[in-house]
Order: structure tokens, then C-alpha cells, then sequence
């Protein structure tokens, strides 16, 4: 059975004070959220808390040794891939404490958005809602160096990304972009990114891909710039959260 010390494997940093919360009544819904390259979990701030609370939803915020959640371990490394430390020790433990009937969602910030995208996609049944703001989706241009490291990526984050690719094509082909498929994807999924933020072409060419396949998806993509691009911002917790609880919501009504 999943237990506390399953979140302690190899790969995982535990802070045990701001790993998971819950409701002090009912759990409408469960959100797994994935930091950004700086290791930083939206979880920790006052206005995530509140909006989870608002739409009484659990939250598991994992702190990965990989910052970007890929699904291989670093060169020389034989440690658990965060991926599957998240699909193999995170996600059952959160089924075990909520229950395997109560709603998930993924989400994330920057590389979590990227890496919750990835996962979701390729695991379209198991993850049938995700949300992403600002996600990472050219991460492959700081291997080449055709990127500059946007705010928040260290130098350490850039060589961890490239200890894991052969050269930044095969990052490229790992991307979200190339993983989802025409004919299974999440039910539900949001993107959300500034106008003016670096990550931004990468999620408009997702928006492209998903409108072109004829994938249902929300978003907003178009927001103004303005201090709305950092996650910590309480609208965006507020617009992140709001979607991310009617979208479990209307996973419940449908299992019903």
C-alpha cells in the first residue's frame, strides 16, 4: 500500500510542511501540481492556498530531483526518473489517502506545465485533466542554446535538462508537441500563457496543433502582459484553479 515513504524515494527533495493539503471538510477533487525549472511550488503561496481551499480541492505538490519531469534519468544516473516516481509512488499515494474514485488533475507551472502536458498525453485515460500555465514547451532551444534562459531557469537547470538528451532535436521529439495523439487525448485541458513571455510561441504552436487535429481544448494565450505572468499572481491562481475545479467537477458528473 502507498505510504508517507513512498515520497521519499531517490529523485525527490521532501519538505514534508508544503508537500500535500486538504480540505478540512469533503475532497471535491484532487490536483497534482508540477513546479517550474527553479524548484519553486505555487503550493507555497497564500494565493494557491486559498483557491484550492475555495473549491475544496487536495493538492500533492512533489519536489523533483528532475525539474523538468522527464521520463529519463541523467546520464550516469541510475535513479528513478521523475515520471515514473510520480506515476509510481505520487499518484497511488494520492489515490490511497482520496480515494481511486475522487477526480485528478494534473497541472503545473513552466517545466511542470510542459512535463504535466507530456505525461497527460501520453496517458490520455489516466489523466483526463490537465492545466497549464506558461508551459515549456521549447525547452529544446536552451540545449542548442537558441533560447535564452528565461527568468526562474539557473545555468543548473539548463545542463540538468541537457544530461538527459542526446542534443536538443531528441528533447524536441520528447516534447509534448510529439506526443499527442489525434485520436486519444485528455478530455479536458487549458493552456494558459502572457503574450509577452518567453514561453509563449512554444504554447501557441500547441494551440496550432490542437485546433488543426480538431482536439477540444481552453485556453488563454492572448493575456495582456503584465505582472499576470507570474504564477503567484492571485488572479492566476484564481483562473488556474477556477478551471482546473469546474473541469473536475464535470469528471465526477460524468463517472456518476
Amino acid at each position: 500500500m502507498p505510504n508517507d515513504s513512498m515520497l521519499n524515494n531517490r529523485g525527490w527533495r521532501r519538505e514534508t510542511d508544503r508537500l500535500w493539503r486538504e480540505p478540512p471538510g469533503p475532497v471535491a477533487g484532487v490536483v497534482v501540481l508540477l513546479h517550474d525549472a527553479d524548484g519553486l511550488t505555487p503550493l507555497d503561496d497564500p494565493a494557491w492556498a486559498a483557491a484550492l481551499g475555495a473549491h475544496e480541492l487536495a493538492a500533492v505538490a512533489p519536489l523533483a530531483g528532475d525539474p523538468w519531469w522527464t521520463d529519463r534519468p541523467a546520464t550516469g544516473d541510475d535513479a528513478p526518473s521523475a515520471e515514473s516516481l510520480l506515476l509510481d509512488g505520487i499518484i497511488p499515494w494520492a489515490r490511497d489517502r482520496w480515494g481511486d474514485t475522487t477526480p485528478l488533475a494534473l497541472a503545473g507551472v513552466g517545466a511542470g506545465a510542459h512535463g504535466a502536458l507530456r505525461i497527460a498525453y501520453k496517458r490520455a485515460r489516466q489523466f483526463p485533466v490537465v492545466a497549464a500555465w506558461r508551459p515549456a514547451v521549447d525547452c529544446h532551444l536552451l540545449i542548442d542554446r537558441r533560447m535564452p534562459p528565461p527568468a526562474g531557469v539557473s545555468p543548473e537547470a539548463v545542463r540538468s535538462l541537457a544530461a538527459r538528451y542526446r542534443d536538443a532535436e531528441a528533447c524536441r521529439q520528447d516534447s509534448a508537441l510529439l506526443h499527442l495523439h489525434p485520436l486519444g487525448w485528455p478530455r479536458r485541458q487549458w493552456l494558459g500563457c502572457p503574450a509577452d513571455d518567453p514561453w509563449w510561441e512554444g504554447a501557441d504552436r500547441l494551440r496550432m496543433k490542437l485546433a488543426a487535429s480538431g482536439v477540444p481544448f481552453e485556453g488563454e494565450l492572448d493575456i495582456s502582459p503584465s505582472s499576470a505572468a507570474n504564477a503567484n499572481d492571485p488572479a492566476v491562481a484564481d483562473r488556474v484553479v477556477g478551471w482546473i475545479a469546474a473541469a473536475l467537477q464535470a469528471e465526477r458528473r460524468r463517472v456518476e
